[in-house]
């Protein structure tokens, strides 16, 4: 028996996927609507920024859907929605964040958000994945009685987002304030390198959804 499996009568599985088709559909189109909007209308830091968001989220699938393919969980749309969610949230700290497009929040929100702290700063840390993990848990866990596999997921797109971040060249303080060690590598924002890189994340998340028997 799989500790990440779920159960359930076969009444509430067709709901669920009913559910879950639903908000993918929702998120797809909200996500292809922006693209477009951004890339014909917006700034090149804009466009920037988008490249960078949808790397942090394929990368992320990409997790997810390896794990699916090791047969250590089954795809369920709740889990699947907050790994996406948590692969953007530490932007928060970023004006043009991803997380932002899809939210649509008032101009004077984001800004007294962002101004709260520096880009890559204490939402780009081990502690704040640990805050986010600890909050989902008693939040989805304990009040909502969702599954353990949705506050996981949330602190797993939390983590693959920190790991991305840090294989480019300004790097990710992971344990900052304690140690002000800084991991990076030589990926350039918005260059060629992470264009590649974005390829390949793609090609992979692709390959591992097609291998699957």
């Amino acid at each position: 028996m799989r500790f990440l499996r779920f159960s359930g009568s076969s009444a509430r599985i067709q709901h669920n996927k009913s559910l879950s088709n639903n908000r993918r559909t929702y998120f797809t189109t909200r996500y292809l609507n922006l693209y477009c909007i951004i890339q014909h209308h917006g700034s090149k830091t804009l466009r920037r920024t988008l490249l960078m968001g949808t790397t942090h989220v394929l990368f992320s699938l990409l997790i997810y859907f390896l794990l699916w393919r090791l047969n250590l969980i089954a795809i369920e749309g709740l889990s699947l929605i907050f790994i996406v969610i948590g692969s953007i949230l530490p932007d928060i700290d970023h004006p043009n964040g991803l997380i932002y497009q899809f939210l649509s929040l008032p101009e004077w929100l984001v800004k007294g958000i962002t101004s709260l702290d520096r880009h890559r700063g204490k939402t780009h840390t081990l502690w704040a994945a640990i805050v986010v993990l600890t909050s989902s848990i008693l939040l989805f866990n304990v009040y909502s009685k969702l599954d353990l596999i949705v506050s996981l997921m949330f602190f797993l797109g939390y983590l693959s987002h920190l790991a991305s971040d840090s294989l480019n060249k300004t790097g990710v303080k992971w344990l900052s304030p304690v140690f002000e060690i800084t991991l990076r590598w030589k990926i350039s924002t918005g260059s060629k390198s992470e264009k590649y890189f974005f390829y390949t994340v793609g090609i992979l998340l692709i390959t591992v959804m097609a291998s699957k028997k």
